[in-house]
Parts: C-alpha cells; structure tokens; sequence
C-alpha cells in the first residue's frame, strides 16, 4: 500500500505551533470558543520567521533520520 501524500506526522506546522499553543493556553479559562479562538489566533500571529525556520529546520532532521525514507513509496515499519 503506498505512503499517503500527506500524513500530520510530518506535518510541518504541527512542531511550531502545537506547542507554544498549549504553552500559551494550559491552564487558562475561556469564558466560550469565541474567545478560545481568539486567543488561539493571538498566539499564531506572535510566531516569528525565525520561529518557522526553526521548526523547518527540526523537521529536515527528522526526515532525514526516517529510515521509510528513500524506498519511494514502499511499506515500511518506521517504529
């Protein structure tokens, strides 16, 4: 069965932003999701370049220690 075309282990945006969202909003009560969603957007916009850069720069190293990487496509137990 070949690899999907996306998979949100590799997702990119999943290293950045996860947590410093959950840094940014453990343990704070929102008074709806109105104002979760606020809050959620609060900390999305204060992420720098520098923060991207080095969460791509965190998941080139991952890839690259991905053993299903370079069999294009073919199974492969990566745990």
């Amino acid at each position: 069965m070949p690899n999907p075309p996306y998979s949100p282990d590799i997702a990119t945006y999943i290293f950045i932003s996860f947590p410093k969202m959950k840094l940014n909003l453990k343990r704070t009560h929102h008074g709806g999701v109105e104002e979760f969603k606020d809050a959620v957007t609060v900390v999305l916009n204060e992420l720098t370049s520098e923060d991207y850069q080095g969460c791509f720069e965190s998941w080139v190293l991952r890839q690259r220690k991905n053993p299903c990487i370079g069999i294009k496509g073919d199974y492969c137990e990566c745990r």
